[in-house]
């Protein structure tokens, strides 16, 4: 009870809530962008209205994209909707609502999957609980009595923790034989060998493996030096680096920048003031303690985000290979797989087999994605199969997949005699996923 009440003491303490607000807007206007971006690319057509089929998430497969007019009429809320968090305007309602579609085009599609939009979707909801909006917002503006200078620590400690694990397991998932071997940017750097001024440098063997051990190394310690005060402006300055050498290097959209503005949340509460040389917050004007149930929620909030990556380890083998434990795990940049897949459908009745491709029924990334998912084949499998029973036959669906990871000598990932059509998705490990046989190849 002591340890409770010392919590609950800190979740309550007031602090500024000057760099709340400075995330707010930073996160208001990445998302914002991060709209124009995908209606620019034409993604939404290309993600969720061109494919004639979409996979699922095991228990949301009722989450169903709307008919374009109205998917994009949605997309281009959230747009406005971020703009509203950015300015803090109707900033409970327009969070909250900001949200849940975020988390509904999250939901439309696996094959979509990417760690920064589960992040986006994390942050999203713990800052509509936040108090960011009572400073430096139209709100504030509108409402001069009810502006508080001083907020409670809890929404700052929260997306502190947040970030501080995803750090963490970004670590963890670093410390497996490939990375530690520098794969799969070995195989990455690679392929960028033909950029202008940095392409020989990129494809130089050493880069990709200081590469490798620098971002271990700094994700392991990214966590502890932000929360040092001695070492916590160093340790933003780094990471800024960090970040932005990812921005070159590699095509994953807004995750530099957001992580470097959530950063700047490991700062001094008040660093936004120190900055502009403005007067300190005034004492005057304190905050109100967060409900006990308020804090009851963050706390199972937390304990589902520490025991949810580490699942991976209730299952056999590398979760680059099986995919078991993959999905939110922040399993970032770990793996490349290449190889093929086809289905073969027995016609149980009269003995033929035909041979079905996945071209033609997914799009191109839906492809790509699935050819080494084995949850994705599994759905898939099952689609095959009722489509022929819709047609009047009866059928199991085989999977011949050959798929190699991270430049391994290519290997069924799929028990090719597994009728994978009747097998259900559970917690349990999967019976048809092949274990990985080979090891990497020496190193020349």
């Amino acid at each position: 009870m002591a340890i409770l009440r010392r919590a609950r003491r800190a979740l309550d303490r007031p602090i500024d809530g000057a760099s709340l607000a400075v995330f707010r807007v930073a996160f208001g206007l990445l998302m914002a962008w991060e709209v124009v971006r995908y209606l620019g690319y034409d993604r939404l057509r290309r993600y969720w209205v061109e494919p004639a089929y979409h996979f699922h998430y095991p228990g949301f497969d009722w989450v169903r994209p709307l008919p374009e007019p109205a998917l994009t009429a949605v997309w281009v809320v959230l747009g406005l909707l971020a703009l509203c968090i950015a300015a803090g305007a109707a900033y409970r309602l327009s969070s909250a609502v900001f949200t849940l579609g975020f988390v509904y085009f999250f939901l439309l599609e696996p094959a979509t999957y990417l760690n920064h939009l589960y992040l986006v979707c994390l942050v999203a909801g713990l800052l509509a609980a936040a108090p960011a909006h009572r400073l430096w917002s139209v709100d504030a503006l509108r409402r001069p009595g009810w502006v508080r200078e001083q907020v409670p620590a809890a929404g700052l400690l929260s997306l502190r923790a947040l970030v501080a694990l995803v750090y963490f397991f970004a670590a963890l998932a670093k410390c497996n034989p490939d990375w530690l071997q520098a794969q799969p940017l070995l195989i990455w750097m690679e392929e960028r060998r033909d950029l202008p001024v940095l392409g020989p440098l990129l494809a130089w063997d050493p880069t990709a493996w200081a590469m490798s051990y620098a971002g271990l190394a700094l994700d392991l310690a990214a966590a502890p030096l932000l929360l040092w005060r001695r070492t916590r402006v160093a340790a933003v300055a780094v990471l800024a680096g960090f970040h932005l050498i990812n921005a070159t290097v590699f095509d994953i959209g807004i995750f530099p920048w957001m992580m470097l503005a959530a950063d700047l949340l490991f700062l001094s509460p008040d660093w936004p003031r120190r900055l502009l040389r403005l007067r300190p917050a005034l004492p005057g004007r304190s905050h109100r303690p967060a409900p006990r149930a308020g804090n009851l929620v963050l706390a199972l909030f937390f304990a589902v985000q520490v025991a949810v990556p580490l699942r991976h380890l209730a299952y056999p083998g590398r979760p680059s290979w099986s995919e078991e434990g993959h999905w939110f795990a922040w399993h970032m940049k770990l793996r490349t797989k290449r190889g093929r897949v086809r289905f073969h459908v027995d016609d149980l009745v009269d003995g033929s087999t035909e041979i079905v491709y996945l071209n033609g029924l997914l799009s191109e990334r839906q492809d790509r994605k699935a050819r080494g998912h084995p949850e994705l084949l599994r759905q898939l499998a099952w689609h095959v199969r009722e489509q022929a029973e819709a047609d009047g036959r009866s059928v199991r669906v085989r999977v011949e997949n050959r798929m190699s990871l991270n430049g391994r000598p290519p290997q069924a990932i799929i028990d090719p005699e597994a009728d994978l059509s009747r097998e259900p998705w559970t917690w349990a490990p999967a019976p048809w996923i092949v274990p990985l046989a080979h090891p990497l190849p020496a190193a020349d």
